[in-house]
């Protein structure tokens, strides 16, 4: 987990079998907190399911062909509306064009435009 404001981040396993996934994190740690540092804090993430499919979703910070994957040209005109203060810059879609919303491009970057769809266990 590391949104900028936590840097901590947390080991685990990822396991998957044709269309079956598991994942189990169970850490004990030092972390940051708004508080100030925590020792010997514990997290317990874990899930598992069935991916019955891969979908592109609605992928805010792809502004240049083709649509739902994101590469430099999607970057460049990212960087050029939001130099411009255009509307279109606001991916977080709070009405203003600022820090967040680079956040935001920056994340579906690093996450890209698609998504497992999961059955419910």
């Amino acid at each position: 987990i590391d949104d900028g404001a936590f840097p901590n981040t947390y080991d685990g396993v990822l396991r998957v079998s044709g269309s079956r996934f598991a994942f189990d994190v169970d850490v004990t740690q030092d972390n940051v907190t708004l508080l100030g540092p925590v020792t010997d804090t514990r997290l317990v993430f874990n899930r598992s399911g069935t991916i019955d499919a891969l979908r592109s979703r609605r992928c805010l910070a792809s502004f240049a062909a083709p649509a739902s994957v994101i590469d430099q040209r999607d970057i460049i005109a990212y960087l050029e509306r939001f130099r411009a203060g255009s509307a279109d810059a606001d991916l977080t879609e709070d009405g203003k064009v600022d820090f967040f919303d680079i956040r935001s491009m920056l994340s579906d970057i690093r996450t890209g435009c698609l998504e497992l769809v999961c059955e419910r266990p």
